[in-house]
């Protein structure tokens, strides 16, 4: 049986594609921030959780599935999740840190120079 993974909105490219290979996936299908029952649901139906800034990833969401292994939030940080009681009931937290530091930089080099 394969781990199950739900993602709670839809993610650029082909990683969704490639997680499916290896694992049974489930993604919330609308364009716009998943209603917290929905989450809830999903979130007891998984081993792995794939959310978004926009969704609280609170004791509540983490208490929903004592069998939840780990919690990948899709952002630069973790004001979403409460990290600290995910890490007391063991359940790592992963972020995309760095992924937007090329492009920070750019950007504030360009604005320097259109300032001079």
């Amino acid at each position: 049986m394969k781990p199950k993974v739900f993602i709670t909105r839809h993610i650029p490219g082909d990683a969704i594609a490639r997680l499916k290979k290896n694992y049974e996936v489930r993604v919330y299908s609308k364009d716009h921030t998943i209603p917290r029952k929905e989450l809830l649901q999903g979130v007891r139906w998984c081993d792995a959780l794939l959310c978004l800034l926009t969704d609280k990833i609170d004791r509540e969401v983490i208490e929903a599935n004592p069998r939840l292994k780990i919690i990948a939030d899709y952002t630069v940080g973790f004001d979403n999740v409460d990290v600290k009681y995910a890490t007391q009931k063991g359940i790592p937290v992963t972020n995309t840190a760095g992924s937007s530091d090329d492009a920070v930089a750019e950007h504030a080099l360009l604005l320097m120079m259109a300032l001079s």
